[in-house]
């Protein structure tokens, strides 16, 4: 017999499977220190950058989009709510999104929109300074964490736990994943896709239509910073890329590597990418992805573990000294080393141009 949170569960399943799929989202966050859901639906209007404005057809794409919102706040208050069994004080947050308009005043000027509602039209200009988020006045009171893990486990577990069995089948779902993110052909999650990289054109928002989510373009939009870190790369300088987490310095080092590989066919000579990451004798993640990415190509990818078995190391040498003693007998070759654990000292040393370990 089910018991009565099991019956409730299966019914959330088939509603959910029942959804037409014009009903799909497009971002839906959820604030914890505000209880605040923000649902998020973008339009690329107009398709090219300074492009030509219509009243006509910036309309349209907006009615699209406040269309969907309006499907959102509904699906959010009359199903996921009682769902998760949310108290009132939560609340619902819609806002449109166009990326490629440069001030939200075209939408008072165009459309007539009022001044009280522009703060729920997000453009170019608010993307880039993130102050939209305190014009909305959002609450204070934080969701309890039983109720936030609740609602998590409603939107999330959705997405992998179908009405018929309660049982979560994940291998199917993260095949699915890797395929829209890396592309069908080739690419892996977090390193890329197989866009060639031309580094004298920046991307635009128009370039990432139907790119895969790990295609390089999609990753990154180049900075200054990282155009000079490039044009490093292309005059063959030793460069050291110090960054949070996300920064993008991984998608530069592919880059890179993929550019130099270019090269190496025609100098005979060799591209090394080193996987910092030590997890003693077995691979990485990011060890495979990048082994399965550069399969059958100019760049050999080498791992902490194969360092340790070809050199006859204990786990007890650092990864600094296994990929100095690796790179003792080899010449004319071009090395790229990702994830390099660098010490606070060490890290002072380099930033006042002193001899370090690095």
């Amino acid at each position: 017999a089910f018991t009565k949170d099991e019956i409730k569960n299966v019914a959330l399943r088939l509603l959910m499977k029942m959804l037409e799929a014009n009903s799909e989202f497009d971002f839906m966050t959820i604030d914890k220190l505000s209880k605040t859901n923000l649902h998020f639906e973008v339009k690329t209007y107009p398709q090219d950058e300074g492009g030509q404005i219509e009243k006509k057809k910036l309309k349209e794409r907006f009615d699209q989009a406040n269309v969907q919102l309006g499907k959102g706040k509904h699906f959010f208050q009359n199903v996921v709510a009682p769902i998760a069994e949310l108290t009132s004080t939560w609340t619902w947050v819609g806002l449109v999104c166009f990326p490629e308009i440069a001030d939200k005043n075209v939408f008072k000027e165009v459309l007539g929109v009022e001044d009280n509602d522009l703060k729920y039209i997000l453009t170019k200009k608010e993307m880039a300074d993130a102050k939209w988020m305190d014009e909305l006045n959002l609450g204070t009171v934080a969701a309890t964490d039983e109720e936030y893990k609740r609602l998590l486990a409603v939107l999330l577990g959705s997405e992998h736990v179908s009405f018929k069995s309660q049982v979560l089948r994940y291998l199917d779902d993260i095949q699915d994943t890797i395929k829209r993110i890396s592309g069908s052909q080739e690419g892996v999650i977090g390193v890329g896709g197989s866009t060639p990289l031309d580094t004298t054109k920046k991307p635009e928002f128009k370039d990432l239509k139907k790119k895969p989510l790990g295609d390089i373009l999609n990753i990154i939009f180049w900075n200054s910073n990282q155009k000079m870190l490039m044009e490093n790369l292309k005059n063959h300088q030793s460069t050291i890329i110090l960054g949070d987490f996300g920064g993008g310095k991984t998608s530069v080092l592919v880059a890179g590597a993929e550019e130099e590989a270019a090269v190496v066919e025609e100098e005979a000579s060799a591209v090394y990418f080193i996987c910092g990451l030590d997890n003693k004798e077995k691979n990485s993640i990011l060890d495979i992805a990048l082994e399965t990415k550069w399969k059958d190509s100019m760049v050999e990818v080498v791992t902490v573990p194969r360092m340790r078995s070809e050199l006859g190391q204990a786990s007890d040498v650092s990864v600094h000294e296994l990929i100095q003693q690796f790179m003792e007998d080899k010449d004319n070759v071009k090395v790229f080393v990702d994830e390099l654990p660098v010490s606070k000292e060490d890290l002072e040393k380099i930033k006042a141009g002193e001899d370090s370990q690095l």
